[in-house]
Protein backbone atom coordinates (compact mmCIF):
# COMPACT_ATOMS: atom_id res chain seq x y z
CA UNK A 1 0.00 0.00 0.00
CA UNK A 2 3.06 2.54 0.72
CA UNK A 3 6.29 2.75 -0.82
CA UNK A 4 8.78 4.34 1.29
CA UNK A 5 12.76 4.10 1.16
CA UNK A 6 15.93 5.26 2.94
CA UNK A 7 15.34 4.65 7.05
CA UNK A 8 13.95 7.01 9.16
CA UNK A 9 11.96 8.34 6.33
CA UNK A 10 10.48 5.44 5.74
CA UNK A 11 9.49 4.83 9.47
CA UNK A 12 7.78 8.17 9.21
CA UNK A 13 6.20 7.84 6.36
CA UNK A 14 4.87 4.02 7.41
CA UNK A 15 4.02 6.06 10.80
CA UNK A 16 1.63 8.19 8.84
CA UNK A 17 -0.06 6.08 6.55
CA UNK A 18 0.52 2.47 8.13
CA UNK A 19 -3.21 2.07 9.49
CA UNK A 20 -4.59 2.93 5.69
CA UNK A 21 -5.99 -0.64 4.93
CA UNK A 22 -7.00 0.32 1.01
CA UNK A 23 -5.79 2.66 -1.20
CA UNK A 24 -7.87 3.13 -4.50
CA UNK A 25 -5.28 6.27 -5.36
CA UNK A 26 -1.67 6.35 -4.15
CA UNK A 27 1.25 6.55 -5.51
CA UNK A 28 4.47 7.58 -3.23
CA UNK A 29 8.40 7.54 -4.13
CA UNK A 30 10.10 8.63 -0.67
CA UNK A 31 13.79 9.13 -1.05
CA UNK A 32 16.68 11.97 -0.20
CA UNK A 33 14.89 14.34 1.28
CA UNK A 34 15.15 16.56 4.11
CA UNK A 35 13.89 13.47 6.77
CA UNK A 36 12.55 16.24 9.09
CA UNK A 37 10.56 18.89 6.66
CA UNK A 38 9.30 15.83 5.30
CA UNK A 39 7.67 14.00 8.05
CA UNK A 40 6.84 17.41 9.73
CA UNK A 41 5.12 18.80 6.35
CA UNK A 42 3.42 15.56 6.15
CA UNK A 43 2.05 15.49 9.29
CA UNK A 44 0.45 18.99 9.37
CA UNK A 45 -1.30 18.58 6.50
CA UNK A 46 -2.44 14.89 6.83
CA UNK A 47 -4.82 15.57 9.70
CA UNK A 48 -7.17 12.34 8.92
CA UNK A 49 -6.11 9.08 8.16
CA UNK A 50 -8.01 8.77 4.57
CA UNK A 51 -6.03 8.57 1.51
CA UNK A 52 -7.21 11.52 -0.31
CA UNK A 53 -7.19 13.82 2.12
CA UNK A 54 -3.53 12.66 3.20
CA UNK A 55 -2.83 13.17 -0.37
CA UNK A 56 -4.28 16.68 -0.65
CA UNK A 57 -2.41 17.34 1.88
CA UNK A 58 0.90 16.86 0.92
CA UNK A 59 -0.56 18.48 -2.87
CA UNK A 60 -1.32 21.67 -0.57
CA UNK A 61 1.70 22.27 0.15
CA UNK A 62 3.16 25.83 -0.55
CA UNK A 63 6.93 25.50 0.61
CA UNK A 64 8.72 22.56 -1.78
CA UNK A 65 10.62 19.84 0.12
CA UNK A 66 14.09 20.13 -0.38
CA UNK A 67 16.11 17.07 -1.98
CA UNK A 68 20.05 16.63 -3.16
CA UNK A 69 20.05 15.05 -6.34
CA UNK A 70 18.14 15.93 -9.77
CA UNK A 71 16.73 13.41 -11.68
CA UNK A 72 16.20 13.74 -15.23
CA UNK A 73 13.46 13.27 -17.44
CA UNK A 74 12.25 9.54 -17.78
CA UNK A 75 13.90 8.42 -14.56
CA UNK A 76 13.10 5.88 -13.25
CA UNK A 77 13.21 7.36 -9.36
CA UNK A 78 12.25 4.08 -7.51
CA UNK A 79 14.56 3.81 -4.12
CA UNK A 80 16.99 6.68 -5.29
CA UNK A 81 15.43 10.43 -6.30
CA UNK A 82 13.74 13.06 -4.52
CA UNK A 83 10.70 13.08 -3.00
CA UNK A 84 8.03 12.92 -5.66
CA UNK A 85 4.01 12.37 -4.89
CA UNK A 86 1.36 11.63 -7.58
CA UNK A 87 -2.07 10.13 -7.43
CA UNK A 88 -2.44 7.10 -9.25
CA UNK A 89 -5.64 4.86 -10.04
CA UNK A 90 -4.54 1.60 -11.44
CA UNK A 91 -6.76 0.09 -14.42
CA UNK A 92 -6.10 -3.13 -16.21
CA UNK A 93 -3.60 -3.53 -14.27
CA UNK A 94 -2.11 -0.32 -15.76
CA UNK A 95 -0.93 3.08 -13.66
CA UNK A 96 -2.61 6.23 -14.83
CA UNK A 97 -1.98 9.51 -13.07
CA UNK A 98 -4.57 11.74 -12.34
CA UNK A 99 -3.97 14.57 -10.27
CA UNK A 100 -1.33 17.26 -10.23
CA UNK A 101 1.95 16.58 -8.33
CA UNK A 102 4.13 18.32 -5.67
CA UNK A 103 7.26 20.42 -7.23
CA UNK A 104 10.14 20.10 -5.63
CA UNK A 105 13.28 22.23 -5.46
CA UNK A 106 16.56 21.14 -5.38
CA UNK A 107 19.57 22.58 -3.51
CA UNK A 108 22.66 24.00 -4.95
CA UNK A 109 24.11 26.35 -7.33
CA UNK A 110 23.21 28.04 -9.84
CA UNK A 111 19.70 27.42 -10.11
CA UNK A 112 16.24 25.70 -8.74
CA UNK A 113 15.30 22.48 -10.32
CA UNK A 114 11.41 21.39 -10.71
CA UNK A 115 10.56 17.43 -11.10
CA UNK A 116 6.91 16.56 -11.79
CA UNK A 117 6.16 13.18 -11.61
CA UNK A 118 3.28 11.81 -13.44
CA UNK A 119 3.68 8.28 -14.12
CA UNK A 120 4.22 5.61 -10.42
CA UNK A 121 7.92 5.78 -10.17
CA UNK A 122 8.62 8.25 -13.25
CA UNK A 123 9.82 11.76 -13.59
CA UNK A 124 7.90 13.17 -16.48
CA UNK A 125 9.38 16.27 -16.76
CA UNK A 126 12.48 18.39 -15.29
CA UNK A 127 12.95 22.32 -15.98
CA UNK A 128 16.13 24.41 -15.22
CA UNK A 129 15.09 27.71 -16.29
CA UNK A 130 19.12 29.10 -15.60
CA UNK A 131 21.33 26.52 -17.00
CA UNK A 132 19.27 24.64 -19.67
CA UNK A 133 22.57 23.51 -20.80
CA UNK A 134 23.28 20.60 -18.17
CA UNK A 135 23.01 17.31 -19.21
CA UNK A 136 22.88 13.65 -17.64
CA UNK A 137 21.77 10.69 -19.97
CA UNK A 138 22.03 7.11 -19.27
CA UNK A 139 20.90 4.52 -21.84
CA UNK A 140 21.49 0.88 -22.76
CA UNK A 141 23.01 -0.34 -25.56
CA UNK A 142 21.33 -2.93 -27.49
CA UNK A 143 22.48 -5.80 -28.86
CA UNK A 144 22.18 -5.20 -32.39
CA UNK A 145 24.87 -2.47 -32.07
CA UNK A 146 27.69 -5.13 -31.30
CA UNK A 147 30.87 -4.36 -32.50
CA UNK A 148 30.35 -0.61 -33.44
CA UNK A 149 32.80 2.38 -32.28
CA UNK A 150 31.45 3.66 -29.00
CA UNK A 151 31.38 6.84 -30.59
CA UNK A 152 29.01 5.71 -33.19
CA UNK A 153 26.54 3.83 -31.38
CA UNK A 154 26.74 7.12 -29.35
CA UNK A 155 25.46 9.32 -31.81
CA UNK A 156 22.52 6.81 -32.74
CA UNK A 157 21.88 6.25 -28.99
CA UNK A 158 21.87 9.94 -27.65
CA UNK A 159 20.74 11.51 -31.46
CA UNK A 160 20.45 15.06 -29.18
CA UNK A 161 23.76 15.54 -29.54
CA UNK A 162 26.15 15.96 -32.43
CA UNK A 163 28.94 13.05 -32.80
CA UNK A 164 31.69 15.72 -32.30
CA UNK A 165 30.56 17.14 -29.00
CA UNK A 166 30.09 12.89 -27.73
CA UNK A 167 33.29 12.48 -28.96
CA UNK A 168 34.63 15.50 -27.17
CA UNK A 169 32.96 14.35 -23.94
CA UNK A 170 34.58 10.37 -24.54
CA UNK A 171 37.66 12.04 -24.67
CA UNK A 172 36.94 14.32 -21.43
CA UNK A 173 35.86 11.06 -19.35
CA UNK A 174 31.87 12.87 -19.55
CA UNK A 175 30.50 10.27 -21.28
CA UNK A 176 31.69 6.47 -20.09
CA UNK A 177 30.80 3.00 -20.79
CA UNK A 178 29.74 0.92 -17.52
CA UNK A 179 31.49 4.10 -15.68
CA UNK A 180 34.53 3.23 -17.44
CA UNK A 181 36.55 5.86 -19.69
CA UNK A 182 37.13 4.77 -22.97
CA UNK A 183 38.18 6.07 -26.11
CA UNK A 184 36.12 6.44 -29.14
CA UNK A 185 37.23 3.43 -31.01
CA UNK A 186 36.38 1.20 -28.11
CA UNK A 187 33.92 -1.52 -30.07
CA UNK A 188 31.11 -2.86 -28.06
CA UNK A 189 29.44 -5.73 -27.06
CA UNK A 190 26.18 -4.71 -26.50
CA UNK A 191 24.18 -4.75 -22.81
CA UNK A 192 26.93 -1.82 -21.59
CA UNK A 193 25.51 1.09 -20.28
CA UNK A 194 26.50 4.67 -21.36
CA UNK A 195 26.58 7.52 -18.87
CA UNK A 196 26.27 11.26 -19.77
CA UNK A 197 27.13 13.70 -17.28
CA UNK A 198 28.70 17.01 -19.51
CA UNK A 199 27.62 21.01 -19.34
CA UNK A 200 27.00 22.42 -22.68
CA UNK A 201 28.51 26.07 -23.08
CA UNK A 202 25.45 28.30 -23.02
CA UNK A 203 25.53 31.47 -24.66
CA UNK A 204 22.36 31.97 -25.08
CA UNK A 205 20.54 34.68 -22.50
CA UNK A 206 17.56 33.28 -20.88
CA UNK A 207 17.30 36.61 -18.25
CA UNK A 208 17.56 39.30 -20.63
CA UNK A 209 14.36 41.57 -20.26
CA UNK A 210 13.65 43.13 -24.04
CA UNK A 211 10.97 45.68 -25.24
CA UNK A 212 9.44 43.13 -28.19
CA UNK A 213 5.93 43.66 -29.35
CA UNK A 214 3.25 40.69 -27.74
CA UNK A 215 -0.37 40.45 -28.96
CA UNK A 216 -1.43 39.28 -25.11
CA UNK A 217 -5.03 37.30 -25.89
CA UNK A 218 -5.82 36.89 -22.26
CA UNK A 219 -3.60 37.64 -18.91
CA UNK A 220 -4.07 36.48 -15.23
CA UNK A 221 -2.01 36.19 -12.28
CA UNK A 222 -1.41 32.51 -12.95
CA UNK A 223 -1.80 31.90 -17.26
CA UNK A 224 -1.04 34.35 -20.27
CA UNK A 225 -2.38 33.34 -23.48
CA UNK A 226 -0.52 35.12 -26.42
CA UNK A 227 -0.82 34.90 -30.34
CA UNK A 228 2.65 34.54 -31.82
CA UNK A 229 3.60 35.52 -35.15
CA UNK A 230 5.42 33.82 -37.47
CA UNK A 231 9.26 34.68 -37.38
CA UNK A 232 9.80 34.66 -33.74
CA UNK A 233 11.50 32.10 -31.84
CA UNK A 234 10.11 30.59 -28.82
CA UNK A 235 13.01 30.70 -26.57
CA UNK A 236 16.83 31.20 -26.79
CA UNK A 237 18.81 28.42 -28.34
CA UNK A 238 21.39 27.69 -30.94
CA UNK A 239 21.45 30.55 -33.52
CA UNK A 240 19.16 32.81 -31.52
CA UNK A 241 20.74 33.84 -28.68
CA UNK A 242 18.21 36.77 -27.67
CA UNK A 243 15.43 38.31 -29.23
CA UNK A 244 12.92 35.82 -28.51
CA UNK A 245 9.37 35.47 -27.02
CA UNK A 246 11.19 34.62 -23.89
CA UNK A 247 13.03 37.78 -23.50
CA UNK A 248 9.68 39.47 -24.70
CA UNK A 249 8.23 37.75 -21.89
CA UNK A 250 10.54 39.04 -19.08
CA UNK A 251 9.95 42.36 -20.02
CA UNK A 252 6.24 41.84 -20.12
CA UNK A 253 6.15 39.99 -16.83
CA UNK A 254 9.63 40.28 -14.94
CA UNK A 255 8.37 37.70 -12.12
CA UNK A 256 8.79 35.11 -14.79
CA UNK A 257 12.43 34.98 -14.19
CA UNK A 258 11.75 32.91 -11.16
CA UNK A 259 9.89 30.20 -12.84
CA UNK A 260 11.61 27.48 -14.85
CA UNK A 261 11.91 28.49 -18.47
CA UNK A 262 9.97 31.80 -17.72
CA UNK A 263 7.21 30.08 -17.59
CA UNK A 264 7.38 28.15 -21.44
CA UNK A 265 5.29 25.08 -21.09
CA UNK A 266 5.15 24.07 -24.77
CA UNK A 267 6.15 25.71 -28.13
CA UNK A 268 6.16 26.31 -30.99
CA UNK A 269 8.11 26.25 -34.39
CA UNK A 270 9.70 29.88 -34.86
CA UNK A 271 7.93 30.29 -38.34
CA UNK A 272 4.45 28.94 -36.86
CA UNK A 273 2.10 31.62 -35.94
CA UNK A 274 -0.93 30.98 -32.96
CA UNK A 275 -1.85 30.46 -29.75
CA UNK A 276 0.51 29.68 -26.80
CA UNK A 277 -0.16 29.50 -23.49
CA UNK A 278 2.51 30.23 -21.00
CA UNK A 279 2.37 29.76 -17.11
CA UNK A 280 2.52 33.12 -14.73
CA UNK A 281 3.24 30.87 -11.44
CA UNK A 282 4.78 28.14 -9.91
CA UNK A 283 1.56 25.76 -9.69
CA UNK A 284 0.22 27.14 -12.94
CA UNK A 285 3.34 26.18 -14.32
CA UNK A 286 3.51 22.46 -12.58
CA UNK A 287 -0.26 21.96 -13.20
CA UNK A 288 -0.06 23.05 -17.27
CA UNK A 289 2.95 20.91 -17.52
CA UNK A 290 1.01 17.64 -16.08
CA UNK A 291 -1.74 18.80 -18.22
CA UNK A 292 -0.01 18.52 -21.45
CA UNK A 293 1.87 15.51 -20.61
CA UNK A 294 -1.55 13.86 -19.83
CA UNK A 295 -3.06 15.20 -23.20
CA UNK A 296 -5.40 17.66 -21.35
CA UNK A 297 -4.81 20.36 -23.30
CA UNK A 298 -6.08 20.16 -26.74
CA UNK A 299 -4.25 22.66 -29.43
CA UNK A 300 -5.98 22.71 -32.86
CA UNK A 301 -4.01 24.00 -36.15
CA UNK A 302 -4.62 25.13 -40.09
CA UNK A 303 -2.47 24.56 -42.64
CA UNK A 304 -2.52 24.44 -46.53
CA UNK A 305 -0.76 21.42 -47.95
CA UNK A 306 0.22 20.68 -51.39
CA UNK A 307 -1.62 18.13 -53.55
CA UNK A 308 -5.50 17.54 -53.51
CA UNK A 309 -6.77 15.14 -50.23
CA UNK A 310 -9.50 13.32 -51.11
CA UNK A 311 -10.43 13.03 -47.57
CA UNK A 312 -9.02 13.60 -43.70
CA UNK A 313 -6.72 11.00 -42.18
CA UNK A 314 -5.14 9.79 -38.45
CA UNK A 315 -1.83 9.68 -38.64
CA UNK A 316 -0.32 7.63 -35.94
CA UNK A 317 3.68 7.12 -37.03
CA UNK A 318 6.54 7.98 -34.74
CA UNK A 319 9.06 10.44 -35.12
CA UNK A 320 12.48 11.39 -34.31
CA UNK A 321 15.77 12.74 -35.08
CA UNK A 322 16.90 12.57 -38.94
CA UNK A 323 20.14 10.52 -38.68
CA UNK A 324 21.13 12.14 -42.09
CA UNK A 325 20.02 15.69 -40.69
CA UNK A 326 20.44 16.43 -37.46
CA UNK A 327 18.15 19.85 -37.58
CA UNK A 328 15.23 17.27 -39.45
CA UNK A 329 12.84 15.06 -37.76
CA UNK A 330 11.71 12.56 -39.37
CA UNK A 331 8.86 9.15 -39.31
CA UNK A 332 11.06 6.34 -37.90
CA UNK A 333 10.56 3.03 -35.71
CA UNK A 334 12.66 3.93 -32.68
CA UNK A 335 11.09 7.16 -32.84
CA UNK A 336 8.36 8.65 -30.34
CA UNK A 337 4.66 8.18 -30.30
CA UNK A 338 2.78 10.79 -32.51
CA UNK A 339 -0.25 10.91 -33.46
CA UNK A 340 -2.19 13.73 -35.70
CA UNK A 341 -5.59 13.82 -36.81
CA UNK A 342 -6.04 15.56 -40.40
CA UNK A 343 -9.32 16.77 -41.64
CA UNK A 344 -9.74 18.45 -45.19
CA UNK A 345 -11.29 22.22 -44.59
CA UNK A 346 -11.00 22.92 -48.45
CA UNK A 347 -10.05 21.87 -51.83
CA UNK A 348 -8.58 23.77 -54.11
CA UNK A 349 -7.26 22.50 -57.68
CA UNK A 350 -3.50 21.49 -56.16
CA UNK A 351 -3.86 22.28 -52.83
CA UNK A 352 -5.79 21.61 -49.60
CA UNK A 353 -6.49 23.49 -46.58
CA UNK A 354 -6.50 21.40 -43.69
CA UNK A 355 -7.83 21.15 -40.10
CA UNK A 356 -5.14 19.32 -37.73
CA UNK A 357 -5.69 18.30 -34.23
CA UNK A 358 -2.38 17.07 -32.02
CA UNK A 359 -2.84 13.66 -30.24
CA UNK A 360 1.04 14.26 -29.24
CA UNK A 361 3.36 17.08 -29.27
CA UNK A 362 6.46 16.13 -31.07
CA UNK A 363 9.21 18.33 -32.68
CA UNK A 364 7.86 19.44 -36.00
CA UNK A 365 4.91 16.63 -35.56
CA UNK A 366 2.72 17.72 -38.03
CA UNK A 367 5.43 19.03 -41.14
CA UNK A 368 7.22 15.77 -40.88
CA UNK A 369 2.99 13.37 -40.59
CA UNK A 370 1.86 15.61 -43.17
CA UNK A 371 5.15 15.22 -45.68
CA UNK A 372 5.01 11.12 -44.96
CA UNK A 373 1.55 11.10 -46.63
CA UNK A 374 2.81 12.80 -49.30
CA UNK A 375 0.90 16.41 -48.58
CA UNK A 376 4.15 18.26 -47.79
CA UNK A 377 3.19 22.16 -45.88
CA UNK A 378 3.19 24.69 -48.45
CA UNK A 379 6.22 27.05 -48.11
CA UNK A 380 8.01 23.92 -46.06
CA UNK A 381 11.13 23.68 -48.33
CA UNK A 382 12.76 21.77 -44.82
CA UNK A 383 9.75 19.00 -45.66
CA UNK A 384 9.49 18.42 -48.73
CA UNK A 385 7.20 21.36 -50.12
CA UNK A 386 7.98 21.13 -54.45
CA UNK A 387 6.02 24.35 -54.90
CA UNK A 388 3.74 23.10 -56.81
CA UNK A 389 1.86 25.91 -58.94
CA UNK A 390 -1.71 24.73 -60.12
CA UNK A 391 -2.17 24.71 -64.14
CA UNK A 392 -3.09 27.85 -65.88
CA UNK A 393 -2.52 29.92 -62.71
CA UNK A 394 -2.84 33.80 -62.97
CA UNK A 395 0.60 35.71 -62.70
CA UNK A 396 -0.27 36.39 -58.74
CA UNK A 397 -0.63 33.12 -58.05
CA UNK A 398 2.15 31.56 -59.17
CA UNK A 399 4.35 34.13 -57.67
CA UNK A 400 2.17 34.20 -54.34
CA UNK A 401 3.32 29.89 -53.75
CA UNK A 402 7.01 30.35 -55.57
CA UNK A 403 7.32 33.01 -52.85
CA UNK A 404 5.73 31.87 -49.63
CA UNK A 405 8.44 32.13 -47.33
CA UNK A 406 7.38 30.23 -44.33
CA UNK A 407 5.40 26.84 -43.93
CA UNK A 408 1.50 27.66 -43.85
CA UNK A 409 1.10 26.53 -40.54
CA UNK A 410 -1.05 28.37 -37.59
CA UNK A 411 -2.02 26.87 -34.27
CA UNK A 412 -5.60 28.03 -34.26
CA UNK A 413 -7.56 27.25 -31.12
CA UNK A 414 -6.72 26.14 -27.56
CA UNK A 415 -8.68 24.33 -24.84
CA UNK A 416 -7.35 23.65 -21.02
CA UNK A 417 -8.54 23.67 -17.71
CA UNK A 418 -7.31 27.09 -15.61
CA UNK A 419 -4.70 25.52 -13.61
CA UNK A 420 -6.33 26.78 -10.30
CA UNK A 421 -9.58 28.24 -10.86
CA UNK A 422 -10.29 25.13 -13.20
CA UNK A 423 -12.56 26.86 -15.30
CA UNK A 424 -12.74 25.49 -18.91
CA UNK A 425 -10.81 28.12 -21.13
CA UNK A 426 -11.44 28.67 -24.69
CA UNK A 427 -8.96 30.64 -27.15
CA UNK A 428 -8.79 31.06 -30.87
CA UNK A 429 -6.35 33.17 -32.67
CA UNK A 430 -7.22 34.80 -36.30
CA UNK A 431 -5.74 33.75 -39.30
CA UNK A 432 -2.83 36.12 -39.99
CA UNK A 433 -3.06 38.25 -43.42
CA UNK A 434 -0.56 35.72 -44.67
CA UNK A 435 -2.03 32.33 -44.68
CA UNK A 436 -5.39 34.47 -45.64
CA UNK A 437 -4.03 36.07 -48.68
CA UNK A 438 -2.32 32.52 -49.15
CA UNK A 439 -6.20 30.85 -49.31
CA UNK A 440 -8.20 33.63 -50.40
CA UNK A 441 -5.68 32.88 -54.15
CA UNK A 442 -6.31 29.62 -54.08
CA UNK A 443 -9.77 30.05 -54.27
CA UNK A 444 -9.86 32.38 -56.60
CA UNK A 445 -7.80 30.46 -58.94
CA UNK A 446 -10.28 27.42 -58.17
CA UNK A 447 -13.88 29.31 -58.77
CA UNK A 448 -11.78 31.19 -62.35
CA UNK A 449 -12.15 27.06 -63.83
CA UNK A 450 -15.58 26.09 -62.09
Amino acid sequence: KVRATQGALSLAVYALFGCLNRFDILSIIIVLAEKRDAAAAAGSHAKQHDGKQVLDGLLALQKPLIAQNVPRAGDNVGQDGPLCLGKTTIKNGKAKSLAENLPIAFQGEPTEKVAILTKFGRVATVMNDQDPQRIREEVSIPPELAGERVDKAAAQLLSDYSRAELTRWLGEGSLTIDGSVVKPKHKVFGGERLTLSAQRQSREDWHAAQDIALDVMFEDDDVLVLNKPAGLVVHPGAGNANGTLVNALLYHRPDLSKLARAGIVHRLDKDTSGIMVVAASPLSYQRLVLAISERSVRRRYLAVCEGVMMAGQDIDRPVGRDPRLRTRQAVREDGKPAQTQARVRDRYRAHTAVDLVLGSGRTHQIRVHMQSIGHALVGDTTYGCRRIVPEGASTETVALLQRYSRQALHATELDFKHPVSKEAMHFSAPIPKDLQALMDALTHDRDRFH
